[in-house]
């Protein structure tokens, strides 16, 4: 009898641990796996209180490419809420922007369809370092 409340003693905490591991992995965030919302440099960035806005312009398409950005230039609101994400896809903070950087950018909610377009970011992945 006194095994089995041994066991179960170490068993419960083990059970309890495997299953917070496995909720704390499925809410990891992860890079977004459809296309971007725009795709481009940062030419200018604004920090606030927990939010950053990022203009980021596309580079101009080549006469030859078929392929057309939805955006050319974007207005990006990143909020504390926002994934940022290396390269690699690792998992980076709100800090980690800069102005000069080559970004992608997935937008959530509502566009506002202006010159340039602004919208709330869901993630960015930062491509290329600024110069």
């Amino acid at each position: 009898m006194r095994a089995k409340m041994r066991l179960r003693a170490v068993i419960a905490p083990l059970g309890a641990a495997l299953a917070a591991a496995l909720i704390l992995a499925a809410c990891a965030p992860r890079l977004p796996t459809e296309e971007p919302s725009i795709t481009g440099e940062v030419t200018s960035l604004t920090r606030g209180d927990g939010i950053v806005t990022l203009l980021v312009e596309a580079p101009p398409r080549p006469p030859e490419s078929s392929y057309a950005p939805l955006y050319d230039k974007a207005s990006v609101t990143v909020t504390r809420d926002t994934d940022i994400f290396e390269a690699d896809g690792t998992v980076a903070t709100i800090e980690r922007l800069e102005q000069g950087q080559r970004v992608r950018a997935w937008f959530t909610g509502a566009v506002a369809e202006s010159y340039p377009v602004q919208a709330r970011a869901s993630a960015v992945q930062v491509l290329v370092e600024a110069p």
